[in-house]
């Protein structure tokens, strides 16, 4: 009973307001919990992107220095594909392992109504299983905006003017999607189901979730120009070293430079990734409010099975009491 009223107090219905701060709520309470608990998987992610990152800018000046210098970039062009490649992968995994472990982090939190402070062993293996369930959920939005993109462009060729329609259905597919993995992560639909229900359910309140969306964006976007600042700038000084390289020049940068490079950028992307929470809680709890119509049916008639369980529970007691009393025979006693 107490998990069908936790289920209760989490699909309710909330104004817009009441969203937000439930989302900025849900961090502050549980924060703690969530720090210690992704930290287990942000920092390795978040040190593996630094080093993928400083890597891929090392390459992309070498080859822009061997294009601008007249040499063939062909020899380049390998290493490039192969680091470009690796990258991919690791964000890929990192990507999907966070996400696993954050919609699990959720679920839980729907389920308690905290977060269950639990080992880091028990939460990764909790979340090993849906680390290919959101793999799954990456290939689909792949191949739909992939999709998407080539209608676009056959489109586009024959008249510009149709942008008119094509830009307003990306946002709209846009902001849809950014709903979807709740339902298919959280309700564990197909992913067939889960599009078609996002669409249902989103679409009806489509400018509500924009709105979300769009406050949500512009604050973790000022918190993340800020936290990634000081790594932009490592960009900056990179491609003055390597214009004095093209002049004739020698840079002086400090042997350390590299080492800063990794740092910064691995302090940037862990706050990013930790950021990401702060605009998918509020996203949480608009969820919640989508699907209350749907859960109160479901917890009305589990709060009505329970009841009727209680009482069948409480007739077999009776009847065991009347029996016990028919054996010992006080039930014939008149005191």
């Amino acid at each position: 009973m107490e998990n069908i009223e936790l289920l209760s107090a989490f699909y309710k219905h909330r104004g817009f307001k009441r969203r937000l701060l439930e989302g900025f709520r849900f961090l502050e309470r549980n924060f703690t919990a969530l720090f210690r608990v992704s930290s287990f998987v942000l920092i390795p992610f978040a040190l593996a992107a630094a080093l993928c990152v400083v890597w891929l800018t090392a390459e992309a000046y070498d080859a822009v220095s061997t294009v601008v210098s007249g040499q063939s970039p062909l020899q380049l062009l390998d290493g490039m594909i192969g680091s470009v490649a690796v990258s991919g992968l690791v964000l890929l995994a990192g990507t999907c392992c966070w996400k696993a472990l954050e919609f699990n982090l959720f679920r839980s939190y729907i389920e308690y109504g905290y977060v269950p402070s639990r080992s880091a062993g028990s939460w990764m293996s909790i979340s090993a299983r849906d680390v290919w369930r959101f793999f799954l959920f990456v290939l689909f939005c792949v191949f739909f905006w992939a999709l998407f993109g080539a209608v676009a462009y056959m489109l586009v060729v024959l008249s510009v003017w149709l942008l008119v329609v094509l830009v307003p259905a990306w946002i709209y597919c846009g902001v849809i999607f950014l709903l979807f993995p709740y339902y298919y992560m959280i309700e564990r639909e197909s992913l067939w189901d889960a599009f078609l229900h996002a669409f249902r359910r989103v679409t009806p309140t489509w400018g509500t979730t924009f709105g979300l969306v769009l406050l949500c964006g512009i604050v973790i976007g000022m918190f993340l120009f800020v936290v990634f600042l000081p790594a932009l700038l490592t960009l900056l000084t990179d491609a003055a070293a390597a214009k004095a390289v093209l002049d004739g020049n020698m840079p002086d940068l400090p042997p350390y430079y590299s080492v800063l490079q990794v740092v910064l950028w691995f302090v940037g992307i862990w706050l990013g990734l930790m950021a990401t929470l702060a605009f998918d809680a509020p996203l949480l709890f608009h969820y919640g409010t989508l699907m209350a119509k749907d859960k109160e049916a479901m917890l009305a008639a589990a709060r009505a099975e329970e009841e009727r369980l209680k009482a069948e529970r409480a007739r077999l007691a009776a009847a065991k009491e009347r029996e016990a009393a028919y054996r010992d025979g006080s039930a014939f006693r008149p005191w």
